[in-house]
């Protein structure tokens, strides 16, 4: 009788699992043509499966109700399927090991984890933790840092070792995550070609999603998330920080070279033990240079300036503007005039010359392709400003018929900081003036 099989793909963390999880879930279909099914394993107020493949419970609390989801989805398995479960943090999840390997008691399984060295893993994790602003703190403070590299098992080895004694010998697929040493230099391909995927040719690769803040950005957001008469939203300066960052503003790196040196001295012995028993697609862990010129380092109140001058150059849009009068009076400047009307207001032209100014998120830049779409949306169809020349930060774009057209320009035109301002010349004055506009819609293409 053909086994059934079971992929538990279980981090680490910092290593591609949103984009394998977002792969699995892009190219569902392709995968159960080859036998390949995994369990929407969804919390009660996560986002669906259909977007990111990832096994969503408290692996920690053994009464929690994703278990009887899980049991009931594994006994749905049939002989000849493999099931996929993937977690980046599952590797930390002891007690769930066992469980786990009661559950899949009588399946073939693979399990399969990806690395990273450990100082530039931990660097990496602790600024991935400072996005989130409650959980911000001075990693420059060696009593800060300490407890929080003690809390992350980082003895590949040990934890080989441990799935090993739950799942069984040569269960285990170690893989450096270092793009030399994947398969066509890409997670995702190497991923699916580890657990046997045929079709990885024909497969739908997801953008890149995961955006990362250097150093000195993550500690100008932390003392502006501090400062008591800050006014922007924390998610707006994040958006304006993480930008800051893909655009080489800081170090991805905070420790010094001698601290590099202790931890990986900390961890020789365990890795040469790792390399030699479960490393499967390179000879070594490689070590590069991850840390920090002290005297390359930006000054702090500069990035604070940067920040704070970014998020409120405009205000951000994530895809549409619905009459509210607040964002409503930033991004309809000169030229608009804005009507109050039940607790919203509508933008019509005043002026021969009109601008409005927004700015896109830059979490979401990977869901651009090609171009953006703008489209004003009128109070009423019957409403029609006719012809209008418009341009988008400086480009002439020609005339656009905005009842019935959208505003089209290539993403090229806010790479660098994500800002677009629209600049509107209504040819027929008199109809121009009197349509008004209701919301504001953006999409990709």
């Amino acid at each position: 009788m053909t086994a059934r099989r079971a992929v538990l793909h279980v981090g680490i963390e910092k290593t591609g699992s949103t984009s394998i999880q977002a792969a699995i879930a892009q190219n569902a279909p392709l995968l159960m043509g080859e036998g390949f099914v995994t369990p929407a394993l969804e919390a009660e107020d996560a986002r669906g499966a259909r977007i990111l493949a990832k096994a969503r419970m408290n692996w920690k609390a053994l009464d929690d109700p994703g278990w009887l989801r899980l049991r009931e989805a594994i006994e749905q398995v049939e002989p000849g399927q493999t099931m996929i479960i993937s977690n980046e943090s599952l590797y930390a999840r002891g007690l769930a090991f066992e469980r786990l390997g009661t559950l899949l008691d009588g399946f073939e399984v693979k399990v399969v984890l990806y690395v990273r060295e450990q100082a530039e893993f931990i660097q990496s994790m602790i600024l991935q933790n400072q996005k989130k602003g409650e959980r911000a703190f001075d990693f420059r403070d060696p009593d800060r840092f300490e407890p929080f590299l003690r809390r992350r098992n980082l003895n590949y080895y040990q934890m080989c070792a441990r799935l090993e004694q739950v799942f069984g010998d040569g269960t285990i697929d170690a893989r450096i995550f270092d793009r030399g040493s994947l398969v066509g230099n890409d997670v995702v391909v190497d991923f699916f070609t580890a657990i046997g995927v045929d079709g990885i040719e024909s497969m739908m690769k997801p953008p890149q999603s995961n955006s990362s803040l250097t150093a000195e950005v993550a500690e100008a957001l932390r003392a502006l998330n501090a400062a008591p008469l800050q006014e922007q939203r924390y998610s707006d300066l994040l958006d304006a920080g993480l930008r800051l960052s893909h655009n080489g503003v800081g170090s991805k790196y905070f420790l010094t070279e001698v601290q590099v040196g202790l931890l990986r001295a900390r961890f020789a012995e365990s890795n040469r033990q790792f390399v030699s028993r479960y490393l499967a697609n390179a000879d070594e862990i490689p070590e590069a240079v991850a840390w920090c010129d002290p005297g390359s380092s930006p000054d702090l109140g500069e990035v604070r300036e940067a920040i704070v001058q970014l998020a409120s150059a405009a205000p951000r849009l994530n895809g549409r503007w619905g009459g509210g009068p607040n964002v409503g009076r930033r991004i309809f400047g000169w030229g608009w005039n804005l009507e109050e009307s039940d607790k919203r207001v509508l933008a019509s032209f005043c002026e021969d010359e009109a601008i409005a100014r927004f700015r896109l998120p830059f979490t979401r830049r990977f869901q651009r392709r090609d171009e953006v779409r703008v489209t004003l949306i009128p109070v009423s169809v019957d409403q029609d400003p006719g012809p209008c020349a418009v341009s988008v930060n400086g480009r002439d774009l020609g005339e656009v018929m905005l009842l019935s057209e959208p505003i089209v320009f290539p993403c090229a035109l806010i790479e660098s900081d994500d800002l677009v301002e629209i600049t509107f010349r209504p040819h027929n004055g008199g109809r121009a003036l009197s349509t008004q506009f209701k919301a504001l819609e953006i999409s990709h293409h």
